[in-house]
C-alpha cells in the first residue's frame, strides 16, 4: 500500500549490518542458517539457496584478531567437510584497497571499476586467458589489461605476495600508491595473528580475490574447492570479509564517533553445496548404478518443457525408465547434481534452439565422458543400446 520496496535476501550480512547499527552492537558472535536468493533467469520465482553465517562484532582495536579468528573458523568448518568428503580447499585472501590500487595503476577510469570487481569475483572460474577477453569486452583497453596482467601471477604466502605487489607498483612508479600502503600495513597485521592461531600455512593470497565489492572495502576471502562436475575448474563454498562500511550506513551520526566504533566481519558457507558434495559420495558411484529410472530429460533454464514431456512418453513407449522435472532445475549443474545423486545414468539435454524441424538432442553419461547428439527418432533406439551395453558390463 505504501510503495515501499522490499527485497529479498542476497546474502544474510545486510540484515545483521542493520540490526547492529541500528541497536549500537557492541560485542557479539553469532551463527544462523537461512535461505538466500537470486533472481531466476525465467520468470517465475527466485531460485533459493541455504546457506550458514557465522558473524563477529568487536572494537577496530581487535578488528586483525577478529578476522584471524573468523579464518581460524572457516579452517574447522573445511576441515571437518574436507577430511570426511576427501577433498581439498584453498583459503584465498585480498584487501580491497590492494586490488584498488591496483586498478587505479592500470588506469581502469571509476565508473568501470564495479564491472571489473564483478568479473574478479567469478575469477576462480577462469584462468588469465578467459579473463583476459572479458576484461576487454567489459570496456578496458589494451594496455589496461596488459597492466593489470603483471599482477595476475602473484599468489601465495601473505609476506611474500605484498612483496611482489610492491616489485611491480616500483616498477611503474618509485612511489607506492596510499591504498596499497594501508592495506600492507593491515594484512602483515592479519599475518601475523594468524600465526598465533596456527593457520597461516592454509591461507594464501591473491591480489584478484574479490567478494561482495559494494560492502567489503578491507579484507575479503573466498573458499574454494576442486568442482565436483569437472575436476578441472573449482567452486567457491564459502566467502566473507569485514563489512564495517556497511553498518555505518544503519548507524546515526552519534554512533559513528571514533570512540564508539566498532569492527564487524563475517563468513558465508554455501552450505547446500556441501550437502550436495555429501549426498554424491554416499551415493557414490556402484549406487548411481541402480536408481529410480536411467534418463533424466531435462533442459538448461527450464525451458521446452512440452518437448520434454513428449520425449520422455517416447521413452516409456520403449520400456526405458525415463523422467522429467517440474518445476525442473534450472541450470545444468544442478540437473547433472540431481542425476548423480539419485542414479539416473544418462541425461537427454533439450536445447534452447530445439525445433520440430530439426528434432536433435544431446545425450550425456553421467558417469562418463559420452556427450553425442542424436535426432528424438533415433532416441529411443540408441539408449536402449547403451543401457543394455551398461547392464551388461559394455561400458
Amino acid at each position: 500500500d505504501t510503495g515501499t520496496v522490499v527485497v529479498l535476501p542476497y546474502h544474510m550480512m545486510l540484515n545483521f549490518a542493520s540490526y547492529v547499527g541500528q541497536h549500537d552492537v557492541r560485542a557479539l558472535r553469532r551463527y544462523t542458517f537461512a535461505r538466500v536468493y537470486r533472481k531466476n533467469v525465467i520468470a517465475g520465482h527466485p531460485r533459493e539457496w541455504l546457506a550458514a553465517n557465522f558473524d563477529m562484532v568487536g572494537p577496530t582495536v581487535l578488528r586483525h584478531v577478529q578476522e584471524a579468528e573468523l579464518l581460524f573458523v572457516t579452517s574447522e568448518i573445511m576441515d571437518k567437510f574436507a577430511d570426511e568428503l576427501r577433498f581439498e580447499y584453498e583459503i584465498s585472501i585480498n584487501h580491497a584497497q590492494v586490488l584498488e590500487a591496483i586498478l587505479h595503476s592500470a588506469g581502469v577510469p571509476p565508473k568501470r571499476r564495479s564491472g571489473v570487481r564483478q568479473l574478479l569475483e567469478r575469477r576462480v572460474r577462469y584462468p588469465w586467458k578467459k579473463l583476459r577477453p572479458k576484461l576487454l569486452s567489459s570496456g578496458l583497453s589494451e594496455s589496461m589489461v596488459a597492466v593489470l596482467q603483471r599482477f595476475s601471477g602473484v599468489q601465495g604466502d601473505i609476506p611474500s605476495v605484498l612483496k611482489g605487489v610492491e616489485e611491480r607498483f616500483r616498477a611503474q612508479d618509485a612511489k607506492l600508491p596510499a591504498e596499497f600502503v594501508v592495506a600492507q600495513r593491515d594484512l602483515l597485521a592479519l599475518h601475523s595473528n594468524l600465526e598465533s592461531f596456527g593457520i597461516a600455512k592454509n591461507v594464501i593470497m591473491n591480489p584478484f580475490t574479490s567478494y561482495l565489492h559494494t560492502a567489503m572495502k578491507a579484507f575479503m576471502f573466498q573458499v574454494v574447492v576442486a568442482d565436483h562436475v569437472s575436476a578441472s575448474s573449482v567452486d567457491v563454498v564459502a566467502a566473507g570479509g569485514t563489512y564495517d562500511d556497511l553498518v555505518q550506513r544503519f548507524q546515526t551520526h552519534s554512533q559513528q564517533r571514533a570512540d564508539s566504533a566498532v569492527s564487524v566481519c563475517g563468513v558465508n558457507v554455501a552450505y547446500e553445496k556441501l550437502v550436495i558434495r555429501k549426498a554424491l559420495s554416499v551415493s557414490g558411484e556402484e549406487e548411481a548404478m541402480g536408481g529410480t529410472c536411467d534418463v533424466l530429460v531435462c533442459s538448461v533454464e527450464g525451458i521446452q518443457l512440452q518437448e520434454r514431456i513428449r520425449i520422455a512418453s517416447s521413452l516409456w513407449k520403449h520400456n526405458i525408465r525415463a523422467e522429467y522435472l517440474y518445476p525442473p532445475l534450472v541450470t545444468a549443474e544442478s540437473q547433472f547434481q540431481y542425476c548423480k545423486a539419485n542414479g539416473v545414468r544418462f541425461m537427454v539435454l533439450v536445447r534452447a534452439e530445439y525445433r520440430p524441424s530439426k528434432p536433435v538432442v544431446r545425450v550425456k553419461d553421467v558417469l562418463g565422458k559420452r556427450d553425442e547428439a542424436v535426432t528424438v527418432g533415433q532416441l529411443p533406439e540408441y539408449l536402449s543400446g547403451l543401457l543394455a551395453k551398461t547392464s551388461g558390463g559394455g561400458m
